[in-house]
């Protein structure tokens, strides 16, 4: 049976160059060939975070939130196929965006300050953004517990004003 150090350094190395992606390097999400979804920002960023991989974790950030993010909405849509260029689900979910927002906030806790400056810099102003437009979102019970968990972390670390 393999020990946690030998899962987190096979579930390490899937993130990194094993699992299957788009050929620009978006890892697709499991069980769904060609699509990135708004879940895999709260899942794959914090793990490589917390590994010391900073610049995939950024680079995973960043094309997800370029297939994903729509700015008018200031909300992530839920699931984009990054093959055919087209939507699988535009709609914003309020579980989805909390769960991004909730995974960018245990990233940045968990690297503290060895996060490079302007990546941390960059995701606290872009979560409390996500965080503040979610307001206008009718929020189920997974939800609210989600984004009350990143509400009160980012609280706690300082990045969010009470």
């Amino acid at each position: 049976m393999p020990t946690s150090d030998q899962q987190t350094q096979e579930r390490r190395w899937w993130m990194l160059r094993w699992g299957p992606r788009h050929d620009s390097g978006v890892l697709y999400y499991p069980g769904h060939p060609g699509e990135v979804w708004v879940d895999a920002i709260g899942e794959v960023v914090p793990f490589l975070v917390s590994t010391g991989d900073f610049a995939p974790a950024d680079m995973q950030y960043r094309m997800h939130r370029e297939h994903l993010w729509d700015s008018q909405a200031g909300l992530y849509g839920e699931a984009y196929n990054v093959d055919s260029g087209t939507w699988v689900r535009q709609a914003p979910t309020a579980s989805g965006n909390a769960k991004a927002a909730l995974g960018i906030a245990q990233a940045l806790r968990e690297g503290g300050e060895t996060t490079p400056a302007e990546m941390r810099g960059r995701w606290q102003r872009e979560t409390r953004d996500l965080m503040e437009a979610m307001r206008d979102l009718a929020l189920d019970a997974e939800a609210a517990a989600l984004l009350t968990q990143a509400l009160l972390i980012a609280r706690e670390d300082g990045w969010l004003e009470s």
